[in-house]
């Protein structure tokens, strides 16, 4: 008896150039997907950046515009101060008032109220009602430009922002896509079992 092995196909072995090459796409075309999804991950994470980076120039141009407003309208307040032109009586009464109110231990405060209702009770009301218009706009100006400085993203915000985005990116995302790929696996194979 005369017993000859029987040929084992070339496909089953295991180390045989048919599989071998078959094993060596499949790797290439993960590696070509694993490198697909990091270049998105980064893609995301730099426009995020830019985004950011886009809102804080239009924010500090914003603040620009607001500082000049400011500016300017410091600028006609006090030259309406000048305005306010008082005679030569009232201006050494309002000086001799301010003296007595620094002797008495009056503070800066009560000084400036003082000579506020002096000018306001003496002083020329067309110029001092439109100061006072332009003090209420000043007001208004300030506070929108705190608001604005307010909603500037500071470097490290947008560090902790980006440090998120990436563990967002690459630490759950590619855990959820290795489980969604390992879960349609065993579908497969179970349904090739059947």
């Amino acid at each position: 008896m005369n017993s000859t092995p029987a040929a084992i196909p070339v496909r089953c072995l295991p180390f045989s150039n048919d599989t071998s090459n078959t094993m060596k796409e499949q790797n290439k075309r993960r590696l070509a997907k694993e490198i697909l999804y990091c270049f998105f991950a980064t893609l995301c994470t730099l426009l995020l950046w830019g985004f950011l980076e886009t809102k804080n120039y239009f924010t500090n141009n914003n603040i620009r515009k607001l500082t000049t407003e400011t500016s300017r309208l410091t600028f006609q307040i006090d030259s309406l101060d000048k305005v306010i032109v008082l005679d030569e009586n009232r201006r050494t009464q309002v000086d001799s008032n301010i003296i007595s109110l620094l002797d008495k231990g009056a503070t800066e405060d009560d000084v400036r109220r003082y000579v506020y209702d002096f000018k306001k009770k003496f002083g020329n009301k067309e110029v001092f009602d439109k100061e006072e218009q332009l003090k209420s706009k000043r007001t208004l100006v300030l506070q929108n430009l705190v608001d604005t400085q307010n909603k500037l993203i500071h470097n490290n915000e947008k560090r902790n922002i980006l440090i998120w985005a990436l563990i967002i990116l690459f630490g759950i995302l590619y855990p959820l896509r290795i489980v969604y790929n390992v879960l349609m696996w065993s579908f497969r194979t179970l349904k090739r079992i059947k």
